[in-house]
């Protein structure tokens, strides 16, 4: 019992270290977008504003199959990925994951 619970344990995490890696990918496409167009997309752009410019070709889902977050907070626009349950907030494998991209300019 106690080897199947460290297997689960080491499968969320193999989870969640996919998800970063996923948000780092996202924000180098985020830059690449900047370089291109002179600014980051507008949080309302929305993500899907790098498939136009052909930057993605699709939109990628976080491992839980939800759709990444892409928000402006205070002036600082923020990647996530809300986690195991898709909801904001939580704990443990249910932890929001988010990568900061910047100032938005």
């Amino acid at each position: 019992m106690v080897a199947m619970l460290a297997c689960a344990g080491r499968r969320e995490q193999a989870i969640r270290e996919h998800a970063e890696q996923e948000l780092r990918n996202l924000r180098s496409a985020l830059k690449l977008y900047r370089e291109r167009i002179g600014r980051y997309p507008t949080a309302s752009d929305g993500l899907q504003a790098l498939v136009t410019p052909g930057i993605l070709t699709s939109l990628p889902k976080d491992p839980w199959g939800y759709d990444y977050v892409y928000t402006n907070e205070k002036g600082v626009l923020i990647l996530k990925s809300f986690g195991r349950d898709g909801v904001r907030g939580g704990t443990g494998p249910d932890e929001d994951i988010a990568l900061e991209i910047g100032p938005a300019l």
